[in-house]
């Protein structure tokens, strides 16, 4: 059996199809002999051996596999100049969705042309997908600072708020998405919002936040225009249900 350290020299001008079966392997913690982590580590090795010039799909393909497997290698590659070039919209969707939770590992795609790309829906879905797994806003910040992000409609803005990945207090340990959250608020949809939707999110708010978490799941929608346009019967309502949510969250 050939050991993971020695592929690199065997494989000789073959890189690329080292590359590939390499990131097809499978890494888990029932490795005997560490096998399958040296090969994962020949196989990070064999990314700084690519050739300067790679073809667009072969590109594509390395870094979709990476993602998809969450193998290690995936951050050398995201920080390969012969992928990047080829990181096109479509790709850098893919792969940012596999990614979510562990993003950090390919933030150096955040400069590819596909960052351009992005469409829309792109943008919406990962912020959902941002919130679910609670990455403290940073994937959502980079997001909303796109022009995908600035051109998502009212409807688009709405739909997200009123998801259970907005919504929903992480089982009262003050993991409310609130950064990624507070960054679809700030966008020029959300400023759209009208007196009624801005009343149903703030009740959903003080519903679905503990004691820990309330602040954060009602703050940043007291900020918006239609906010001031509430009734005063409709503050009221939502001070006492405040009040409520506090008490019973005491001990």
């Amino acid at each position: 059996m050939v050991r993971g350290e020695d592929w690199l020299a065997l494989a000789g001008a073959d890189v690329l199809g080292l590359l590939q079966l390499g990131l097809n392997c499978t890494i888990n913690s029932k490795d005997l002999g560490g096998a399958v982590s040296r090969a994962a580590s020949a196989t990070s090795e064999a990314v700084a051996r690519l050739p300067a010039r790679l073809e667009p799909a072969v590109a594509r393909s390395l870094i979709t596999t990476a993602a998809l497997r969450r193998h290690p290698a995936v951050s050398a590659l995201a920080g390969c100049a012969a992928v990047k070039e080829h990181v096109y919209g479509p790709t850098l969707a893919a792969v940012l969705t596999h990614m979510v939770g562990v993003f950090n590992s390919v933030e150096r795609l955040f400069d590819t042309p596909g960052r351009l790309q992005l469409t829309s829906d792109d943008v919406a879905k990962l912020l959902l997908a941002a919130a679910r797994y609670n990455d403290w806003g940073y994937l959502a910040e980079w997001l909303s600072e796109l022009e995908a992000a600035q051109l998502l409609t009212k409807a688009d803005v709405t739909s997200m708020l009123f998801a259970p990945e907005f919504a929903a207090c992480r089982g009262g340990c003050g993991l409310l998405p609130e950064r990624s959250r507070w960054r679809v608020l700030q966008l020029p949809a959300a400023q759209q919002l009208d007196a009624a939707e801005v009343q149903q999110l703030l009740e959903s708010g003080l519903r679905q936040s503990c004691k820990t978490c309330i602040d954060a799941g009602v703050g940043g929608l007291c900020v918006l225009p239609a906010a001031l346009e509430l009734s005063p019967d409709a503050v009221a309502a939502l001070i006492r249900a405040a009040a409520e949510r506090q008490q019973l969250a005491e001990p």
